[in-house]
């Protein structure tokens, strides 16, 4: 069978692939599986220690250091002492189970006000940083792609290998994202 949409299929498209996919392949099969979240992440979050980047779009992660997220202007690797995951969230996803969004908490509120449609931080509640929750959210990007691009490695090596991880993948994705909570996402909510 051909394929809806046919990837690049030009000279280098098998080596750029296997280039990009190096640290996957390097994985072990449990590996990769532990690392996709069993939890639905957060996209806004910010660095407490800086103010480089907007929106709260600084924060990054990496395959390198999957346990861990890192701002891309100062550098600063979360959590960490004077930033600790400390406080737990606890909410129920769809599935009905109870999950925990650890996260460190500003001593400040959020600095913009909410939209009109939303309430308002409460005075006494500080910021939250859900840092973990922002590399569950990346990691997640991260092996999306990862299963596309190993699915089209497949379908230009014919290596069943390639196939075989990418399945792996999507079967991973299929388990948790039941338990997945959907959330209205926003700079400073």
């Amino acid at each position: 069978s051909s394929p809806a949409f046919l990837p690049s299929t030009g000279p280098d498209a098998a080596d750029t692939l296997r280039r990009r996919l190096a640290p996957v392949l390097r994985l072990t099969e449990a590996e990769i599986l532990s690392l996709i979240p069993d939890r639905s992440g957060i996209y806004f979050v910010g660095c407490p220690n800086c103010d480089g980047g907007t929106q709260e779009g600084q924060i990054s992660w990496s395959i390198e250091h999957p346990h861990e997220i890192f701002c891309k202007f100062c550098g600063i690797r979360y959590p960490n002492k004077k930033y600790p995951d400390d406080r737990i969230l606890r909410i129920k996803n769809p599935a009905g189970d109870i999950v925990e969004y650890p996260y460190w908490e500003a001593p400040t509120p959020p600095p913009r006000p909410s939209p009109a449609s939303l309430p308002g931080p409460d005075p006494e509640e500080g910021y939250r940083h859900f840092f973990q929750a922002k590399g569950w959210y990346l990691a997640r990007e991260y092996f999306a792609d990862a299963a596309y691009d190993l699915a089209v490695l497949h379908f230009l090596t014919g290596d069943r290998a390639y196939a075989r991880r990418s399945a792996l993948i999507l079967n991973r994705f299929a388990e948790v994202y039941p338990g997945y909570c959907v959330h209205y996402d926003l700079p400073f909510q």
